[in-house]
């Protein structure tokens, strides 16, 4: 079905662009949208429903988009799409301001309206602006929920370890929420520089020193490659005093050996190896030797893990099990 009766065809090709346009920008900002949503209810899906009832009316015309609009949002879009397809702006705000039983300034129905004044596309833009920023004005709601077109004002989600550098980072904060996303229990591995990344593969953070922290904190004091093999005994969810009682025992199984740049992993892995079921075998990035070749020189019956990670000046960490 064409979106335009007959003898309004002759732009389509402008029009069809201007929808596909609409409708690819709503996509990429759908989710805004849907954070706007706070009247009449704030359920979050007038982004959704928007951009249904725009691609019903690409695909069925008027009828289309009646028939596949959803929620308040969805059938007020209808209407202005069908009025302005039949009749030009002003039939599309009759029909939408007729499709709500109690219509209530500050919405898009008020926005509409405003546009629809308009002389052409580049002033009703212009004029939409302007309206959606009078909108907290109109609309108490809005006002109070702090949302829509304030070119001061800022929502922001951010994660951090320093909430307070953050909050100072900004001018006056109308709202502020602070949530704890770390574990109840944390573990530290006391670790010099460079094996930050390392310990954060295995969810462990790294600390120069021990401070004075939160008693949920637990640290882990040993060779970096024993605390790594060791952090897989931490379970979040025991008490710091079980986990560490937990690590601790872990770390007492662990033999450890350094192999630094120049030096030869056979004989470390050799004075290692007895008696031992697991090798695992941290490597650094101009270690000369392939996982295939570092494997072979494992004693037979012998399991060994190979994980990149190791810093400068190391080739290769070695932990025993």
């Amino acid at each position: 079905m064409h979106p335009l009766p007959e003898g309004r065809q002759g732009h389509q090709g402008r029009l069809t662009a201007l929808l596909d346009g609409a409708i690819a920008h709503l996509e990429r900002h759908r989710a805004q949208v849907n954070e706007l949503n706070v009247f009449p209810v704030a359920d979050g899906d007038t982004g959704d429903n928007l951009l249904a009832t725009l691609c019903a009316f690409r695909d069925g015309g008027s009828q289309g988009a009646l028939m596949g609009a959803r929620g308040n949002s969805g059938v007020i879009l209808s209407q202005l799409l069908a009025g302005l397809a039949e009749g030009g702006p002003a039939e599309a705000v009759r029909r939408a301001y007729a499709a709500v039983p109690e219509p209530v300034e500050g919405t898009m129905l008020t926005v509409a309206r405003d546009m629809a004044a308009a002389e052409d596309l580049q002033q009703a833009l212009l004029l939409g602006r302007e309206s959606l920023a009078r909108g907290p004005a109109l609309l108490p709601a809005l006002r109070e929920a702090g949302v829509v077109g304030d070119g001061a004002t800022l929502r922001a989600h951010v994660h951090t370890d320093d909430p307070d550098a953050v909050v100072a980072l900004f001018g006056d904060v109308l709202d502020l929420d602070v949530s704890d996303m770390w574990p109840r229990t944390t573990a530290f591995a006391l670790a010099d520089g460079g094996f930050e990344d390392l310990f954060a593969s295995m969810g462990v953070r790294t600390a120069a020193e021990v401070a004075p922290v939160d008693a949920d904190c637990v640290f882990v004091v040993a060779e970096p490659q024993a605390a790594l093999v060791a952090s897989v005994a931490f379970d979040q969810d025991r008490t710091p005093q079980e986990n560490s009682a937990a690590l601790l025992e872990a770390i007492a199984r662990v033999r450890t050996a350094s192999v630094p740049a120049g030096g030869e992993l056979g004989p470390a892995l050799a004075g290692l190896a007895g008696g031992a079921e697991l090798l695992t075998i941290i490597t650094g990035p101009d270690a000369p030797l392939t996982e295939e070749e570092i494997r072979a020189l494992a004693p037979p019956g012998v399991e060994v893990e190979v994980t990149p990670g190791a810093p400068p000046p190391w080739w290769w960490l070695i932990a025993a099990e």
